[in-house]
């Protein structure tokens, strides 16, 4: 009767061994997000990295990792599905299409990492503009802007603003990326 107990036990240490081991390996097949063939890295230097995502109609992505503070701008939306490492895929939102220009905020990244794969199942590209920091920072909740600014998001990894002009509107008091400290 021992040996049945301790055969059991074994058994037992086995089987949790080995599903630590498929889990730890299903991290270690995800890419970092800029080494993702749709994720087209647009630059890069220092802290910051600009992905240019395009997923077409039909297409998925690899299995990927999201690991730090990132802040979209969506240029063409699609119906997508995901699933993270050892998920199933989900099923498509039931939800209108977003408006190019709309910007999401993904700060929570850096507190709660996470790999997954998505797919398009749409019959547009699915085109956002990713950027990413990857500097610590500390992790707050979302405070909005929106007292006559047009300050969007502050947080510790970015600072979001609206501007919009009309076609042929020039403003002088724009500062370019190069002014700016």
């Amino acid at each position: 009767m021992k040996n049945h107990y301790k055969r059991c036990s074994y058994f037992f240490i086995l089987i949790l061994c080995l599903s630590n081991i498929v889990t730890a390996s299903a991290d270690v097949d995800a890419v970092d997000m800029w080494d993702e063939p749709r994720h087209q890295l647009l630059f890069s230097r220092d802290h910051v990295r600009l992905l240019l995502v395009n997923i077409p109609a039909g297409d998925t992505s690899l299995l990927h990792k999201h690991e730090y503070a990132t802040s979209y701008v969506l240029l063409e939306d699609a119906s997508m599905t995901s699933r993270d490492a050892e998920g199933e895929w989900s099923a498509p939102p039931q939800r209108r299409l977003r408006k190019a220009g709309e910007i999401a905020d993904r700060a929570d990244y850096y507190v709660k990492p996470f790999s997954h794969q998505v797919r398009n199942v749409g019959t547009s590209t699915f085109t956002t503009l990713a950027v990413v920091n990857t500097h610590a920072g500390q992790f707050r909740p979302v405070e909005k802007g929106g007292d006559g600014h047009d300050l969007l998001l502050e947080n510790d990894w970015f600072r979001e603003h609206r501007l919009e002009l009309s076609a042929g509107e020039v403003r002088g008091d724009l500062k370019t990326g190069s002014e700016i400290n």
